[in-house]
């Protein structure tokens, strides 16, 4: 079947796992399932391989390399690259992605770890209450990262200790520009 014929099965099942698309899209391309396992091996090499495939002309496999580009990124902490490839699953391939929800569950995390707060808590906030069948575990997490963006006092060592955490990232990716001052 085509990939369109196999997503059209996938969103006719009741109950459809974000993930389902990855497989079919695997099966279908497999430069995908080669960036993917080069992305769990080497991240430097996974995130060029990925970004090659953001760019494909199936809306599909473009969506998802962006949704693992984005993934990378993140555990590399490079919070502030991997945010428009949230924004851009949700905006430019909303229709061509099972990930929206995750993707501005990580979307909201990426503002938490960039000190965005207010977009952080919107983000999150956003997540909780329109995909309240996501992942019970993603649920949790954006629910204790709201209570701890909401309890965080200016100036209070809860305050104090991300701006901190914050400095390092920035100074690890040799970032030395006003924020990482500041």
């Amino acid at each position: 079947p085509s990939l369109r014929d196999s997503l059209a099965q996938l969103r006719s099942g009741a109950d459809i796992d974000a993930g389902a698309l990855t497989g079919v899209l695997r099966g279908i391309y497999p430069e995908f399932t080669d960036a993917l396992r080069v992305a769990s091996d080497d991240p430097d090499k996974g995130i060029s391989a990925l970004k090659a495939l953001t760019a494909s002309g199936d809306p599909f496999l473009a969506a998802e390399s962006s949704y693992f580009l984005s993934r990378v990124l993140i555990g590399e902490e490079r919070f502030e690259d991997a945010l428009p490839h949230m924004e851009r699953i949700r905006k430019e391939w909303a229709k061509s992605s099972l990930r929206a929800g995750e993707s501005l569950y990580y979307q909201g995390v990426c503002n938490a770890h960039m000190l965005q707060r207010t977009a952080a808590a919107d983000a999150l906030n956003e997540f909780v209450e329109d995909y309240p069948d996501a992942s019970p575990r993603l649920i949790g997490a954006a629910m204790d990262l709201i209570a701890s963006i909401e309890r965080v006092h200016r100036g209070s060592i809860d305050d104090v200790a991300p701006h901190m955490e914050f400095s390092r990232r920035k100074l690890g990716l040799e970032d030395t520009g006003e924020a990482t001052q500041e």
